[in-house]
């Protein structure tokens, strides 16, 4: 298994892990969840940055590897966000009328909105991917012999 294989399976493992606490934690007990959730996002950083390491030395391309991690994490830890319902009084505020509100969570309700956050969250976290593993690609130096 080359090296980009590997840790992008460490990242779809630890998005799976992300979905299991949310699910399962953090639901029930925000702050306990909140800190499992912070020491799982850290170790995806982490991750990335020995992750493009370890491509680089293997012969690969960090940066899209990066990316791919990214994305993989950022899709499965999205997940739980499918099948959740919003209210209106969580849109209701100081500076949004009653009508935008409604607006607001019938789209967040909405499929459309669903898939909006599903993909956005997956580009926010390939974009974060990439930096990190591009840190961890220039931290090392390729071997002489490949």
């Amino acid at each position: 298994m080359r090296a980009w294989q590997k840790y992008s399976l460490y990242a779809l493992i630890l998005g799976v892990i992300e979905v299991l606490n949310i699910v399962l934690i953090a639901n029930h007990d925000r702050h306990v969840g909140g800190a499992i959730s912070l020491v799982i996002e850290l170790g995806f950083l982490a991750l990335t940055i020995v992750g493009g390491r370890a491509v680089k030395v293997d012969g690969g391309r960090p940066v899209p590897t990066g990316a791919l991690m990214g994305g993989l994490y950022g899709v499965v830890e999205s997940i739980p966000g499918l099948f959740t319902k919003f209210a209106v009084s969580s849109f209701t505020g100081t500076n949004v009328t009653k009508a935008q509100a409604v607006h607001y969570a019938q789209f967040a309700n909405s499929a459309s909105g669903h898939l909006s956050a599903l993909v956005g969250n997956g580009i926010v976290y390939a974009i974060v991917g990439l930096i990190f593993a591009a840190v961890g690609g220039a931290s090392i130096r390729k071997p002489r012999n490949q």
